[in-house]
């Protein structure tokens, strides 16, 4: 041994693919090992690599977006009525200010003059814009009075409008068609919404 705390170093030992060296405490006589880090472990101890980027992503969860309208299945009653008018057979004049586009699907109207009591009349949608509907019905509805429309979207929503009957008159026997206006437009039924309605 050398003169010192520590003694020099022994000739490195291979054991495996680790390199180990030893010195000698010379008060304990106790040995103390050095490993040697091979070259091809050095990238062990960095950090590693973020990949939490190539793991697929969960989905989120979002509100359950409505089902767009599709046509509308209605009695064939009304399938003729509707096809009656289409055809120009109980046209008669018209004060309409914009086109309506076709629309058919069944809504409730419920009347401000009626009890509460009272059950909103059904009635069957025409055609339709932003400002107006046009419907057939088994009711003669009367003239002036406003009500709350319930009806679906083309969306698939439901919507309820302020509203106010513009026309009712008999089409054929039991049957009378009719328009009524809205007290507040509804982009909802623009053109482009209605567009892909089959």
């Amino acid at each position: 041994m050398t003169d010192g705390k520590w003694g020099k170093p022994g000739k490195p030992v291979k054991c495996g693919e680790r390199n180990f060296s030893y010195r000698t405490c010379r008060h304990k006589s106790r040995i103390v090992l050095h490993i040697a880090r091979p070259s091809h472990q050095t990238a062990s101890w960095e950090a590693a690599p973020d990949v939490t980027a190539e793991r697929p992503r969960m989905p989120l969860l979002s509100d359950k977006s409505a089902s767009p309208v599709r046509r509308e299945v209605l009695p064939k009653e009304v399938e003729f009525i509707l096809s009656a008018l289409e055809a120009g057979q109980f046209a008669g004049a018209t004060r309409r200010r914009g086109q309506r586009f076709p629309y058919r699907v069944s809504a409730s109207l419920k009347l401000f003059s009626d009890t509460p009591q009272a059950p909103p009349w059904q009635i069957f949608v025409r055609d339709v814009n932003p400002k107006s509907l046009g419907f057939v019905t088994k009711h003669r509805l009367p003239l002036g009075y406003g009500g709350l429309l319930t009806l679906a979207a083309p969306d698939g929503r439901s919507l309820s409008i302020d509203c106010t009957l513009l026309r009712c008159r008999e089409a054929v026997q039991g049957w009378f068609e009719g328009s009524m206006y809205f007290n507040r437009e509804q982009p909802a039924f623009a053109g482009q919404h209605l567009a892909e309605i089959a």
